[in-house]
């Protein structure tokens, strides 16, 4: 249920986009990882989409943290 939660809550954020877009799930690593059954990296690529304006936002940092950690260990933290 963690893993469905955090998709959901990511992709609700950063929308679906396209493949060709370069914007939103469809054309992200963390599908590729996610397909390929390798969820500790998909874990980690919901942390490298934490960029608003061209720069770190503190805000979007510790929602993907609490994401991943949803993804991750089926608790959600945000802190």
């Amino acid at each position: 249920q963690g893993q469905f939660d955090a998709l959901v809550g990511f992709t609700y954020n950063v929308g679906v986009g396209s493949k060709d877009s370069r914007k939103g799930l469809l054309s992200s690593d963390l599908l590729d990882f996610l397909n390929q059954k390798n969820y500790k990296l998909a874990a980690e690529e919901f942390k490298k989409w934490n960029w608003v304006d061209n720069q770190v936002n503190a805000w979007q940092t510790k929602r993907r943290n609490a994401e991943s950690n949803l993804f991750s260990n089926n608790k959600y933290q945000y802190k």
